[in-house]
């Protein structure tokens, strides 16, 4: 006596329905993997400024409490140092109000990046490949002689909504309490320094020192 198995294969709607699901699943990753690769450039980007702020503290402590650029002289640096090309890698400021600084004398921005920033072969270059610039749009009061809060966009013209791989720098300020904004410090001291870098993803990184 012999045993017959009866042999089913898949049908063409189990198929298609299998190939449907798959294809579903491929384009959530899809979609999902540049966001994801956003949120870790930014990431990397915060730990970069925290490290910018722990290096101002530490050449406070080298250098009596002065910050760099100390006379708050508006300006745009980019490390002199041969891991950065001045002429090339800088981003201009969006509305030309910061001008590019070569000097790089003692106490100045571009003395800082080098001696702080790229000392010892550090890296201090934007995940995008891009190194950072400081742009110093120097004393708060300045800007905003009525102490208001102010955006990048009132010091530059023009609204810091695209990545422009600068650090803007703002003498004798705090955070503000809304977010991408600087206030007057209550202390009024021209060494404290409050700084906005934009974001890849979304919104922006205060740091103060």
């Amino acid at each position: 006596m012999s045993t017959q198995y009866n042999k089913k294969g898949f049908t063409i709607i189990e198929v298609v329905l299998v190939l449907a699901i798959a294809g579903l699943i491929f384009m959530m990753v899809f979609l999902a993997l540049p966001a994801l690769q956003r949120s870790q450039r930014d990431t990397q980007r915060r730990d970069d400024m925290a490290r910018f702020a722990a290096q101002i503290a530490q050449y406070q402590t080298n250098n009596r409490g002065r910050v760099p650029d100390t006379d708050a002289n508006p300006g745009l640096w980019v490390t002199t140092s041969d891991h950065a090309d001045l002429g090339s890698n800088v981003q201009k400021d969006p509305a030309d109000k910061l001008t590019l600084n070569k000097d790089n004398k003692t106490g100045s921005w571009g003395a800082f990046l080098d001696s702080y920033m790229w000392a010892a072969n550090d890296d201090f270059t934007d995940p995008g490949g891009t190194p950072y610039a400081v742009g110093d749009h120097g004393l708060f009061s300045k800007l905003s002689p009525s102490g208001d809060p102010i955006t990048q966009s009132d010091a530059s013209g023009k609204p810091l909504t695209e990545m422009d791989f600068i650090i803007h720098v703002y003498h004798g300020a705090i955070c503000g309490t809304t977010e991408g904004t600087v206030e007057k410090s209550t202390s009024g001291s021209t060494r404290k320094l409050a700084f906005i870098y934009k974001l890849e993803g979304s919104g922006f990184y205060c740091g103060e020192v």
